[in-house]
């Protein structure tokens, strides 16, 4: 029996292009005049190549992991507003628990709310603050929601995902 890998090979080849972009565009996300650490004007080629990639590909879907992590939810919500592809993981473990965070969960709320079908949550395996501090502050967020995003947050936007694909 022959197998016929053409399906395959896309598949693969389009979720190994979704975990390069969704790295790298982690990465342009996370670099802020909050963040001295990172500089967003070192690879403007880069950066503009990038963001075509992802309007080229506006078919695969985008997670940009730990998002929230030194980035403002305005460039957040710009990007959300430009990418319909673009799911955000937000890591709220750092947010509220981390002293290097330069946002309270308070200042990402709107955002959240405004786009509940685009978030989900996530632990980061506890990185730098410990696994029940990261359980904890995704409750503490999903506490501080409507129901309504709280049911998107916590489930619907990746089953919402995982029927699509």
């Amino acid at each position: 029996m022959q197998r016929n890998d053409t399906g395959h090979t896309a598949r693969l080849s389009k979720m190994l292009f979704f975990l390069i972009a969704a790295l790298v565009l982690g990465a342009l996300a996370s670099c802020t005049p909050e963040n001295p650490n990172l500089h967003r004007d070192v690879f403007p080629a880069e950066e503009a190549e990038l963001m075509g990639l992802v309007e080229r590909y506006r078919d695969v879907v985008l997670f940009g992991s730990i998002a929230n992590v030194f980035t403002t939810p305005a460039l957040l919500d710009t990007l959300l507003e430009e990418y319909d592809n673009l799911y955000i993981d937000f890591f709220a473990g750092f947010t509220v628990f981390n002293p290097e965070s330069t946002h309270s969960l308070d200042e990402f709320l709107p955002l959240v709310e405004r786009h509940p079908d685009r978030f989900m949550v996530s632990t980061d395996s506890g990185i730098e603050i410990g696994c029940v501090r990261a359980y904890l502050a995704m409750y503490r967020l999903l506490e501080r929601v409507t129901p309504e995003a709280r049911e998107w947050i916590a489930h619907r936007t990746i089953e919402s995902l995982l029927r699509q694909r």
